[in-house]
């Protein structure tokens, strides 16, 4: 099926206006392999995606012109793409690995909406340039499941769109006591991005402190959204976490947990949460 789906998808050009000598064929179509994410930044997300191609240009290290596509969506790259390709002796194919850098301001809004939640369907249509002048036409298409080896991508890196900003405790009771804890996300798009909800808790020294969930906002595009999370504590776990500090004001060392769910698609992508932050406890 994955073949058929590329062999179409390649063909697509041919089919627009298509010359004589030339001609789609399965054996002339390759294969995304896998997809690491290498580094990210609130601009640019830097991405190696390895391939295997039936053809290839001359010498190891190439150049990709041409589109690179997720859900049949063209993405924007930055600068010209660099392909690092080897090929074994004997294979009927080489491994070709793309370093694709995605401008996140410039991807189309389009793409939220097509997106799949548990696969990502990505293309290279195009030609690669290497050594003495040689080329070689590319098309090649990959399925790469979500949670899978297929798709690498460290959580650290969620740290420049998501952050814990904190807590803080104020309202006393004889039983519990109230207050907010607030997120910070980033949207590094053009666009605003839709959340299905966050489901949350926030704890200190082991002791769970409260949780919650808010449903349905807007992310605005290309710039921070401070969200604020109620809290409710019960005393008997703020006096195990923070001690006399619940009577004398102070700070502790907090964790928010959770996950945040963003519409993709027909569906949501679902992000977990687990960030430090400080948590203030006001006399």
């Amino acid at each position: 099926m994955k073949k058929l789906v590329a062999l179409l998808l390649c063909a697509l050009p041919v089919l627009a206006a298509p010359p004589a000598d030339e001609k789609v064929r399965p054996e002339d179509t390759g294969s995304v392999e896998s997809l690491e994410v290498t580094n990210v930044s609130r601009e640019v997300a830097s991405l190696w995606v390895r391939t295997l191609l039936p053809a290839v240009a001359k010498g190891y290290k190439q150049t990709f012109s041409g589109e690179v596509g997720l859900a049949n969506v063209g993405i924007p790259t930055k600068g010209p793409v660099t392909v690092m390709v080897q090929t074994k002796p004997g294979s009927k194919t080489s491994e070709a690995v793309f370093f694709v850098d995605v401008k996140l301001a410039d991807v189309p809004e389009e793409l939220a909406s097509r997106i799949g939640t548990k696969a990502l369907d990505i293309h290279f249509k195009g030609s690669l340039a290497g050594e003495n002048g040689s080329t070689a036409r590319v098309c090649a298409v990959g399925v790469l499941r979500l949670g899978t080896s297929d798709v690498k991508a460290p959580y650290s890196f969620l740290e420049a769109f998501v952050k814990f900003g904190g807590a803080r405790l104020t309202g006393l009771s004889l039983t519990e006591t109230k207050g907010a804890g607030k997120v910070v996300l980033f949207n590094p798009f053009s666009f605003p991005l839709s959340v299905k909800s966050v489901a949350y808790g926030i704890e200190a020294n082991g002791q769970k402190l409260g949780n919650g969930g808010k449903e349905a906002f807007q992310i605005h595009g290309g710039r921070e959204s401070e969200i604020s999370l109620p809290i409710t504590a019960p005393n008997a776990s703020l006096v195990a976490a923070a001690g006399s500090l619940l009577r004398t004001g102070g700070t502790i060392d907090g964790l928010l947990t959770g996950a945040i769910a963003i519409k993709a698609g027909n569906g949501a992508i679902t992000i977990p949460l687990k960030m430090p932050g400080r948590i203030d406890l006001a006399r």
